[in-house]
């Protein structure tokens, strides 16, 4: 992202100094939590997380990290903000984002999807990315692009059922919802055809 300008979609050209402050905003939404998120939970509970991981999108605080070294062995982490590392090259098995792609305006968000298909493995990878459902009533804020703009500045949209599984589809070949509770969804994606 060295360019002036980068046209990240065909609906509009945003200006790359635009990209970065939406991440610094969106590091705004970074929260201590005793334990894991629920979506990560769930998907260790279910044996998802294997091989190599990264952590995308980590968030200030490491507690979803030792949550997965001391369920899977390893686990790798990236957030722009606050850990950020040179992901280039880098090719993961499972790549896990919770509550990422929620908290950044669309340009922004594809910017993000391109990160995460880029270093999922494209031969046995998966991607897991899970985001605030539409059932979540405690999104409040003024409208701002696809979603709102909160009392604190920060960005914050909802997601209905296909919605996550449709952005995934723009980057990678293969994309499907995973059943949870309703106060999240989570999709898992792929570069390959799901096996089962």
């Amino acid at each position: 992202m060295s360019n002036a300008q980068l046209n990240l979609s065909t609906e509009c050209t945003y200006k790359v100094e635009n990209i970065y402050e939406e991440f610094s905003i969106s590091a705004k939404t970074s929260i201590y939590r005793k334990t894991a998120n629920v979506p990560l939970k769930l998907l260790v509970s279910r044996g998802l997380i294997r091989g190599s991981v990264l952590n995308f999108g980590k968030g200030k605080y490491d507690t979803d990290s030792k949550f997965i070294i001391e369920n899977v062995g390893n686990c790798s982490d990236y957030d722009y903000t606050y850990h950020k590392v040179d992901l280039l090259g880098c090719s993961f098995t499972t790549v896990v984002s919770c509550y990422v792609v929620n908290t950044l305006p669309p340009q922004s968000r594809m910017v993000v999807w391109r990160e995460i298909a880029d270093v999922t493995s494209k031969t046995d990878g998966r991607a897991y990315v899970a985001a605030r459902s539409d059932a979540d009533r405690g999104i409040k804020g003024t409208k701002y692009a696809d979603g709102v703009r909160t009392s604190r500045q920060t960005f914050q949209t909802a997601y209905f059922e296909g919605r996550l599984r449709d952005e995934a589809l723009r980057v990678f070949k293969y994309a499907r919802e995973i059943k949870a509770k309703s106060g999240f969804r989570i999709v898992e994606c792929s570069h390959v055809p799901f096996e089962d």
